[in-house]
């Protein structure tokens, strides 16, 4: 792919992504003023335990399944046979598991989660599954128009559910579940009827293939469980130390923080497939321009929501929620960090080396874990704001410390922006902004 094309897709995932990111806020501004602090803290919860599930039994299928379409190694038939079949497995082994062990879960995260929602969110955790093992199956066909078209059909159906059940209907946190849920359905429905063109003989399970999935998925798999719970750990610490009431605040805080990650992700996206399938020497040439273009972007954009964070916390969630103000101005730094992160990961698992992720992530959880317990009781919020932030500068600064061994470039190179850079992010900015005239956008 030359890197006008990869740019293009960049591009298409990008705007996609700002749908997305204006679609999830839209129903977070519905979530936090339809059911308040308490209510969606509740929600968060109600959604946080399954998808970790599903997370935590993906088993890296997903990532394997880019790489070796990706490389063309086994026929896409059976990649996509044996994802529906696993699916199936894990759904019916931890599906037990998830309902013996229930109770415990009412009882850990709070009395106001009760059975009735850990039921009818583990709907997400069969979804979820399959709906990113056929992802990622488009991924590595390098059909970036097409996943992005499901990102903003999803977002479209999420939107109106979340409309519907919660500000219309008023049926509290069970409509921003079942919101969740409409969002997945029709995600995995529109994928599959997108990969069908594409699967040109009789689906068929090859246990010999899924074991090469599993294989190179369980290399990174354990570090994708450490970096997830880098990610939420906090949210689940806050709800045990503090309450869902103090979850719904922090859950705002995270949503704007996240705001920057969606060019990073956008990035990654197109990136992994992108190196799996191209030689060292491009891989080595393309990323550090990247990498430097991404990281300026999150600076700037993190520096935009710093200064704007008090009234647009108050504009679009209410005053109920600006206590999440001081906690999202912690968050930014560790944010910024980790949009370096993801593209330098998206590099090296595209090489493959899924392992490192694994290492770097497993050692970082150790900080995230330590500072958590120190600061939450002690400070609320803003102190897991400030644990979070910490170790995701730490995965930063040890990604850059194995990218620059692998790549051999220096660390300024991938880091720090150039002149060059900034002129032709600006031109790149103004052909688009000239071409949507041209369509009048």
């Amino acid at each position: 792919m030359r890197e006008a094309g990869f740019l293009k897709n960049v591009s298409v995932t990008f705007g996609a992504n700002l749908v997305v990111l204006g679609g999830g806020l839209v129903g977070n501004i519905i979530f936090a003023r339809g059911l308040g602090p308490h209510g969606k803290g509740v929600l968060t919860l109600s959604v946080l335990v399954p998808t970790t599930l599903a997370i935590f039994c993906s088993l890296g299928v997903d990532t394997a399944n880019i790489f070796f379409i990706g490389q063309k190694k086994f026929p896409l038939v059976r990649v996509w046979t044996n994802s529906i079949v696993l699916t199936g497995v894990l759904t019916f082994f931890f599906g037990a598991f998830y309902f013996l062990l229930m109770p415990l879960l009412e009882d850990l995260l709070s009395q106001d989660v009760d059975q009735f929602l850990l039921c009818v969110g583990f709907l997400l955790f069969p979804l979820g599954l399959l709906h990113g093992y056929s992802s990622s199956v488009l991924l590595g066909l390098q059909k970036i128009k097409e996943a992005s078209l499901i990102k903003v059909i999803e977002i479209v159906g999420f939107i109106l559910a979340a409309v519907v059940l919660v500000a219309f209907l008023r049926i509290g946190v069970i409509g921003g579940l079942i919101s969740f849920i409409i969002k997945f359905a029709l995600g995995l429905a529109v994928t599959i009827m997108l990969l069908r063109p594409f699967i040109h003989s009789k689906p068929g399970f090859d246990g010999r293939i899924l074991r090469k999935q599993l294989g190179f998925g369980l290399r990174g798999h354990i570090g994708n469980i450490f970096q997830f719970f880098n990610y939420r750990l906090d949210i689940y610490l806050v709800n045990f130390f503090l309450g869902a009431t103090d979850v719904g605040i922090y859950s705002v805080s995270v949503t704007m923080a996240e705001v920057i990650w969606h060019l990073p992700s956008a990035v990654a996206i197109v990136l992994f497939p992108k190196t799996a399938s191209s030689s060292v020497e491009e891989n080595t040439r393309l990323t550090p321009i990247v990498s430097r273009i991404t990281v300026l972007v999150a600076v700037v954009s993190a520096l935009v929501i710093m200064f704007l964070s008090k009234p647009l916390i108050h504009v679009m969630f209410g005053k109920r929620f600006l206590a999440s103000v001081l906690p999202l101005c912690l968050l930014l730094p560790g944010t910024v960090a980790l949009s370096l992160s993801k593209v330098l990961a998206s590099d090296i698992v595209g090489r493959g080396k899924p392992e490192i992720g694994t290492y770097i992530s497993g050692s970082t959880l150790i900080i995230t874990v330590v500072l958590d317990i120190l600061m939450i009781p002690r400070y609320g919020v803003a102190g897991a704001a400030l644990a979070s932030s910490v170790s995701y500068i730490a995965i930063a600064v040890l990604f850059s410390v194995a990218y620059r061994r692998i790549s051999g470039n220096a660390t300024g190179s991938f880091i720090l922006a150039t002149t060059e850079d900034i002129v032709s992010l600006l031109a790149y900015v103004k052909r688009l902004v000239r071409r949507s005239k041209n369509y009048g956008v």
